[in-house]
């Protein structure tokens, strides 16, 4: 990442349930998303790119949804957009059951249901979303990014 700017953590939005967990990604960039879900959202794997080199990494439960959808990034393409829902929807625990991302070319992946509380974090033009952070237990309970602002 290029100097000249910080990171911060935003959230997480949704439950209380699950464990803590934290992607411990701050890559250069993401390259593409995998979710799973039904429902509820399950988790997703996440290929990034950090120094020139790509590496996955999920996140998220141990159950696993009947739905995948990924989202693709070009290289000049990233995250500025999160939005979702959760709600009291497994077995009486809250989670996430909507996400919304948003590219800052415009191309919007959305999965699930929008029902419940919902939560949004819009960057300007100096702040990707470059990783994740959060609950999970069998699913995902709460959702947080890691985020790189630029000065």
């Amino acid at each position: 990442m290029a100097t000249g700017g910080t990171w911060i953590d935003v959230g997480p939005m949704g439950g209380n349930g699950g464990n803590a967990n934290d992607m411990k990604v701050s890559a250069d960039r993401i390259v593409k998303m995998d979710f799973n879900y039904d429902t509820v959202v399950y988790g997703f794997t996440m290929t990034y790119e950090t120094h020139g080199n790509q590496q996955s990494k999920y996140f998220g439960g141990t159950k696993h949804g009947r739905s995948n959808k990924e989202i693709t990034l070009a290289t000049d393409e990233y995250i500025n957009s999160l939005s979702g829902y959760f709600s009291q929807k497994y077995y009486g625990h809250t989670v996430i059951v909507q996400l919304t991302l948003t590219t800052n070319k415009g191309q919007k992946l959305e999965i699930g249901n929008p029902q419940g509380s919902n939560f949004t974090l819009s960057m300007d033009d100096n702040g990707k979303i470059l990783g994740f952070f959060g609950r999970t237990g069998e699913v995902l309970d709460a959702i947080g990014a890691r985020c790189y602002i630029t000065y």
